[in-house]
C-alpha cells in the first residue's frame, strides 16, 4: 500500500485520484449540486447559483405541500387543543427514528400526527355526550380547565420570582449548558 501511494505522489496521479474521489463524493452527497456544477469541480459558483437556487426553492415547495397534503386534519373544535410541540432535544431524540439528529419529512409528519392525536383526545374528555360537538356546557368546562392551567402556570412563575436565587448552584447550571 505505501508503495502505491508513493508512485501516485510521484508521478502527479495523487491529484487526479483525490479529484475524481472528491467530483464522486460530492454528486452521491448532493445530486442537485452535481446536476448544477456545470465546471465539475464540485461546487456552485457564482453563475451556476442562479438555477441552482430556483431548482432548490422548487424542491423544497413541492416537500411543503406534500407535508401540508399529509397533515392530519382536525375540526375546528378539536383546533381547540391543539398544541404545536416544542422542538426540545428529548422530543427531537423521540421522534428521530434514523438517528441523525434531525428531524427529517417523515419524522415530522409523525410528530404532528402523534399532536394531533392528542388533541383529538382532548377533545373526546370534554366531548360528555360523545356527539362530535362541543356545546356550550362543555365549552364552559373547557375554558375553567384552560383558566385553572394558566393559573397554575402563573402561580409557579410567582413562586420562582419570589425565591432566592442560589448563585453557585445557578453557575454549575450555566456551566453545565455551555459545555
Amino acid at each position: 500500500m505505501m508503495k502505491l501511494v508513493a508512485i501516485l505522489i510521484t508521478t502527479g496521479l495523487i491529484s487526479t485520484v483525490h479529484a475524481d474521489l472528491t467530483n464522486t463524493l460530492s454528486k452521491q452527497i448532493d445530486p442537485l449540486v452535481a446536476k448544477h456544477d456545470l465546471n465539475g469541480n464540485g461546487k456552485i459558483d457564482v453563475n451556476e447559483r442562479k438555477p441552482y437556487l430556483h431548482e432548490l426553492s422548487r424542491q423544497r415547495r413541492e416537500e411543503a405541500k406534500a407535508f401540508a397534503a399529509q397533515q392530519p386534519v382536525l375540526t375546528p373544535q378539536e383546533r381547540i387543543f391543539y398544541r404545536p410541540p416544542r422542538l426540545t432535544p428529548e422530543l427531537i431524540q423521540q421522534y428521530d427514528t434514523n438517528h441523525n439528529g434531525k428531524l427529517d419529512f417523515d419524522e415530522r409528519l409523525n410528530m404532528a400526527h402523534a399532536a394531533a392525536e392528542a388533541a383529538k383526545a382532548e377533545f373526546r374528555r370534554f366531548d360528555v355526550n360523545q356527539d362530535g360537538k362541543l356545546d356550550q356546557e362543555e365549552m364552559k368546562a373547557v375554558h375553567q380547565a384552560q383558566q385553572a392551567e394558566r393559573e397554575e402556570r402563573l402561580s409557579g412563575s410567582r413562586q420562582s420570582r419570589n425565591s432566592t436565587v442560589n448563585l453557585r448552584g445557578l453557575s454549575v447550571r450555566y456551566l453545565a449548558m455551555l459545555y
